[in-house]
């Protein structure tokens, strides 16, 4: 059995989501101790015992240590299977994470499988789903991945309450190699939002825009949802759209965060990436690593 110390790094919930989903890929049991070591609440939380959860019942595994507030698990994963699978987080929780973690073992066995994610969609400290939609998927496809992500309904913090259904098509994993951008296609903005004003779309619109002339990176196209929520909430992802890759950018809204903040700090954020000399954004870099290994 391989052990794993949760605090290493950040000490967050990253290290075990991708241990958890490694030891699926290699069919290694592996023990995880001091998990979230480095948070104010160490210990698992629904999220990340959600996460564990899909992992587990795709490969027919055991989990030793599920509960809340848990600092230590053992996992033995079994034999990987397709099928059909409902999960519900229970919070807002992100089902982005979720995603992340049990994407990789049904792609590096080669199943098919659909599963029904219920949580938060849209909230901070992970990202958006639409920046899973338009930019992880379709760095993923340069690999020979396929995957349809069709967002259900939206869930905002705090009461969540989202359903994505996720997709996952058999597939013949390939190297990509992605040295340069290639031109500049443009640049794409997909807001969602759930109870709140046309004239905070407009604001956060404008704020994008102003940014974005500002550095002679041309018009946005936008694309707006209204989405009917448990929650009210809004979500901003740019896409800067290359001939050989694409770059990206999100933000979430919060109480007390102006729209014209927000709008501010995803454009800042994009132009970094377009100024820089990446072929994938910073969190496409870190989300792209076990595809490649």
């Amino acid at each position: 059995m391989i052990r794993i110390d949760g605090s290493y790094g950040e000490g967050g919930g990253q290290i075990l989501r991708t241990a958890v989903s490694l030891a699926g890929v290699f069919g290694e049991s592996i023990e995880v101790y001091n998990i979230r070591a480095g948070r104010p609440n160490p210990g698992l939380r629904k999220q990340h015992m959600t996460a564990i959860r899909v992992v587990s019942e795709i490969c027919n595994g055991d989990v030793e240590g599920l509960s809340e507030g848990s600092k230590t698990i053992r996992f033995y994963p079994g034999e990987v299977r397709g099928g059909n699978f409902v999960f519900d987080i229970g919070t807002a929780g992100s089902v982005s994470l979720v995603i992340q973690a049990f994407l990789p073992v049904v792609v590096a066995h080669g199943k098919e499988c659909r599963v029904v994610l219920r949580g938060g969609t849209d909230v901070k400290w992970a990202p958006p789903i639409d920046y899973i939609r338009h930019v992880f998927i379709p760095v993923l496809e340069k690999m020979g991945i396929r995957v349809d992500v069709d967002v259900r309904r939206r869930g905002y913090y705090p009461v969540g309450g989202g359903e994505v259904l996720i997709s996952v098509h058999r597939c013949d994993i390939h190297g990509v190699s992605i040295n340069e951008k290639g031109d500049m296609l443009g640049v794409v903005g997909f807001i969602n939002l759930s109870r709140l004003s046309e004239d905070v779309v407009r604001r956060l619109k404008h704020s994008i825009s102003l940014s974005m002339l500002k550095y002679e990176l041309g018009d946005v196209e936008f694309h707006v949802e209204r989405a009917s929520a448990l929650s009210p909430g809004i979500g901003a992802v740019l896409v800067a759209k290359y001939a050989k890759t694409l770059l990206g950018s999100a933000g979430v809204g919060e109480k007390g965060l102006r729209a014209e903040v927000l709008g501010k700090n995803i454009a800042r954020s994009l132009i970094e990436e377009v100024n820089g000399c990446g072929t994938l954004d910073v969190y496409m870099c870190d989300q792209i690593m076990p595809y490649m290994a």
